[in-house]
């Protein structure tokens, strides 16, 4: 079927309703031609860990890119799905539930980067659950780790008034350029990308390692484009790269950005490593040199030029009754006022579908995919505030998408206050998390929907809250951001429905709102004596006194360096034992990462070895006679008994192995 696109919206002119099955259409993202190839690769490493082959160490440099992360429940793991722009089928989100209630804990979360996670699978499951995912086009690949993450867009790109174009399909086709490079899973540190369909950045483009903001010049689509923003530790505004490029060179910006993070970004200290930093190292000059340079160089070479795709045909309108819910008339107009907005296109809306806490039941997604496929556009779009939404809904739909809402406990009117609630997993899941983030939210929520204050009078006023300095809570840019230990203010914020400034919070700090925050925090010191006064040491929803235990090492930045590291002390080790095999296997293995190969198979690494490092003229050729007697005996059934390398020459190796390492930069480069 042949549709037509309008500019000025990016929709197709009207079509029938989409298929609600597993079949993807050709506007959705694609998660690449190797997935099974990929999830075949990615089996074998979670069978060489389970029999003891890998160690732990090496195990998480593998699966961190791929989306897995191991959470405080030692043994259990999280997947999280990428969804460029926020964008789910009915398929995939029944799928979601299906694998979620199967293979983890029966409940989806919604992340900040519009993304779906699925917490608490066992290591026998992980494979299972991708594969699962798989049928259904969806891939863990790039969730976690130094990688190309999630790009996000603004949740109402297409749709919203204020919108200069839809930059939906950019978020799409930018990820599948960027992802279809290997070098996009072993960067410094995770890239973030998002796009903004106009000034307001609502897509957050301006704190994000690169960010796209909708621009018009003469009538042509394009974008202004910043660079080396970031929130958590040491946060930063992203400084301006291009006041406008035209939107079809959105990819080769990213990818020459790209690159230079790849050459130039520090390796070795992971909590230097983010783009911003290298911008703050260097200077903003040095960084646009370089950039230039590579973008260049890149049109040099005449890349396929960017293909976007019409991302959502406009729906015809649903031939159903319209019924009014139990509750009566009421509850609808409360409902409509309060998740109900008008979309650009006359006579359509956008129905906001709160989630508190990002978090939806596995049991209900069914029954919400059947939903999502009957109304709107087909897709349920989630939002960096966790939630999630349908577009396209016509006047006489509402009744009856409320009437299904309801009956799946979806359908509370909410104010954007309680909407707009953000939290991290904090400590309940997260090994880096420090406080239970989400106790505080769920105890913020109840207190404001509890108390005599109207919040409806509060405007868009957001509440964001992390459970450590990390931000994945987005605690820089909420109204309020909570970060850690936080201190509760009570209804103190009366003083702001007193001001004449009540429903813009910017107004009110700016005319000394941030003068009386300050005193009121100011009036709540750390409390010295605790005696009579358990609460103080007790986390919100914990049952005993708040404790570091079960706190380690973060793995968001599980790098090269830390699985050469792993093999060099595994090689020393083997080598003080007599193990001269095993030595020599660990020590071949250990620099392959520098050269994006991965072994299939031990014969593999050292053939690799012998490629990319003795016959390359890094490794002293004297020393090919001990790597290929690793080679043959990697084809016996007993490799270390048919070993036949003498000791002297594999403490050769070792050493001269450890001296390249030595001679390794931050960018994964050897110096002479």
């Amino acid at each position: 079927m042949s549709v037509s696109t309008s500019p000025e919206s990016g929709f197709a002119d009207p079509v029938e309703p989409r298929p609600t099955g597993t079949a993807i259409p050709d506007w959705a993202f694609q998660a690449g031609p190797r997935l099974d190839q990929e999830l075949d690769t990615f089996a074998e490493a979670v069978s060489r860990f389970r029999s003891g082959v890998l160690t732990e160490a090496q195990f998480r440099v593998i699966r961190v890119p791929a989306g897995v992360y191991e959470q405080r429940e030692s043994g259990t793991y999280m997947l999280r799905v990428r969804f460029p722009s926020g964008g789910v089928l009915p398929g995939q989100l029944r799928r979601l539930g299906e694998v979620s209630a199967r293979f983890g804990n029966a409940l989806l979360h919604v992340t900040t980067r519009q993304e779906f996670q699925v917490h608490r699978v066992a290591v026998e499951a992980i494979v299972p659950a991708l594969r699962s995912l798989a049928e259904v086009g969806l891939s863990s690949k790039g969730g976690g780790g130094n990688t190309v993450r999630n790009i996000t867009a603004c949740a109402d790109s297409g749709v919203c008034p204020e919108q200069v174009f839809d930059v939906t399909p950019y978020a799409v086709a930018v990820t599948e350029r960027l992802l279809a490079d290997p070098s996009a899973l072993q960067l410094p540190r995770k890239y973030k990308i998002s796009f903004a369909a106009c000034g307001r950045d609502c897509g957050g483009a301006t704190v994000q390692d690169l960010g796209f903001v909708a621009r018009e010049r003469e009538g042509l689509p394009g974008f202004a484009v910043y660079v080396g923003g970031g929130m958590g530790g040491k946060s930063r505004l992203a400084s301006k790269l291009h006041e406008f490029i035209p939107a079809e060179d959105a990819y080769v910006v990213a990818e020459a950005v790209k690159r230079v993070f790849d050459q130039h970004g520090d390796r070795r200290n992971k909590h230097l490593a983010r783009l911003r930093f290298l911008i703050e190292r260097v200077g903003l000059g040095q960084f646009q040199d370089w950039y230039e340079t590579e973008l260049a160089a890149l049109r040099a070479s005449q890349p396929e030029p960017l293909k976007t795709r019409p991302v959502l045909p406009r729906p015809a309108p649903v031939a159903e009754p319209v019924t009014k819910p139990e509750a009566g008339a009421v509850v609808l107009e409360r409902w409509i006022k309060q998740n109900v907005s008008s979309q650009r296109q006359p006579g359509f809306h956008r129905v906001s579908i709160p989630l508190p806490l990002g978090d939806l039941p596995a049991a209900k997604a069914a029954a919400l995919a059947d939903l999502v496929g009957a109304h709107g556009d087909r897709v349920l779009w989630a939002t960096q505030a966790q939630n999630v939404g349908l577009r396209w809904v016509t006047t006489d739909e509402l009744p009856a998408v409320h009437a299904k809402l309801a009956a799946l406990g979806l359908a509370e009117p909410e104010p954007p206050v309680l909407r707009n609630l953000v939290a991290c997993a904090g400590a309940s899941t997260c090994r880096l998390g420090i406080c239970l983030s989400r106790g505080l939210a769920r105890a913020v929520r109840d207190e404001l929907a509890g108390n005599a204050i109207p919040l409806d009078r509060w405007g868009d006023l957001s509440i964001h809250i992390s459970g450590c300095p990390n931000s994945c809570g987005r605690h820089p840019v909420g109204n309020i951001g909570l970060s850690g230990a936080a201190r509760r203010i009570g209804d103190q914020l009366e003083a702001w429905q007193r001001s004449p400034d009540a429903g813009d919070f910017h107004a009110f700090l700016e005319h000394g709102g941030q003068d009386l925050a300050r005193a009121l925090a100011d009036r709540h010191p750390a409390t010295k004596d605790l005696a009579g006064q358990p609460d103080l040491v007790r986390d919100w929803d914990a049952n005993s006194a708040f404790s570091l235990t079960g706190r380690g090492q973060g793995e968001c930045s599980a790098s090269a360096f830390d699985l050469i590291e792993v093999d060099l002390v595994n090689a020393r080790e083997a080598q003080e034992a007599g193990h001269y095999y095993a030595a020599t296997l660990a020590t071949a293995r250990a620099l392959l990462v520098t050269r994006r190969v991965e072994a299939r198979s031990d014969a593999d690494a050292l053939a690799l070895f012998q490629e990319h490092f003795i016959a390359s003229g890094l490794v002293d050729g004297a020393l090919a006679g001990v790597v290929q007697a690793g080679v043959r005996a990697a084809t016996t059934t007993q490799p270390a008994a048919s070993f036949t390398g003498a000791p002297g020459d594999v403490a050769a190796l070792v050493a001269a192995v450890r001296l390249l390492h030595e001679n390794l930069d931050a960018s994964l480069q050897f110096r002479p």
